[in-house]
């Protein structure tokens, strides 16, 4: 039985982008476990919450484009030095601005992703306001359905926290 054994299952919230921290910092938790404490592919299992600011961080580039999402929270793409037009986190291929910490790459190293509902109900009221004629249902609707593979929706982060931590998971805000 290893340390990282011992240390079991952690849950990330991350509300905000903070440059890339909301993939970075756990990367650099898996990191630290396997560099420092030797643990073994499998053997620390990591959640991250999305909600907040880093909501479209699961979706795809349709909607990225769509809703100008880089505009919306605040993301530049750093290959263009504007606002994302697409999800520059998404990708593990080379030459990817966040390929090492991408989306990709963390669900390839085991990390299990969440996108809070309500945070998606809200942002969906938000958007559709922000459109003449906007209709939150068809915004949600068309949210819903970018949501990437591999990516759960849950009804309230703040519940699926609570919940992780009540089976095990060790709460890294």
């Amino acid at each position: 039985s290893t340390i990282a054994h011992e240390l079991g299952h952690v849950i990330f919230d991350a509300p905000s982008w903070n440059g890339g921290d909301a993939l970075g910092y756990p990367a650099r938790y898996l990191d630290a476990m396997r560099d420092g404490y030797g643990a073994k592919s499998g053997e620390v299992q990591i959640v991250i919450g999305f909600h907040g600011a880093t909501w479209p961080l699961a979706l795809d580039d349709e909607r990225w484009a769509r809703y100008q999402l880089g505009k919306v929270v605040g993301v530049d793409d750093p290959g263009t030095k504007a606002r994302a037009l697409r999800n520059v986190v998404r990708s593990d291929t080379a030459g990817e601005p966040f390929a090492a910490n991408s989306l990709t790459a963390m669900q390839k190293r085991g990390a299990t992703i969440l996108l809070c509902n309500n945070t998606l109900r809200r942002v969906s009221r938000e958007l559709a306001a922000a459109r003449e004629g906007g209709d939150a249902e068809q915004v949600y609707a068309d949210l819903r359905a970018g949501v990437l593979t591999d990516v759960t929706v849950v009804p309230a982060m703040v519940a699926a926290i609570a919940l992780a931590q009540e089976h095990g998971c060790s709460y890294i805000g």
